[in-house]
């Protein structure tokens, strides 16, 4: 059987704050939670937390020309 998987809609963006992002971070380097679950748990993108976590990203989320940082 095959299953297609449903490509990302272009121009949508995750909503998480930077307190989240920091608390998901917290979670993993304090507690060794994976970062699976952490995402999960706090609502953020996986990718961007492994990111966080391992500094290659800062950690204060980023503004974009057309969503520029709160």
């Amino acid at each position: 059987m095959h299953r297609s998987i449903m490509p990302a809609i272009k121009g949508h963006f995750r909503n998480y704050t930077e307190e989240t992002m920091r608390e998901a971070i917290n979670d993993v380097r304090t507690n060794n939670t994976p970062i699976r679950t952490a995402a999960k748990k706090y609502g953020v993108p996986r990718i961007t937390l492994k990111y966080k976590v391992e500094g290659k990203s800062p950690i204060e989320k980023n503004g974009t020309p057309n969503h520029p940082k709160s």
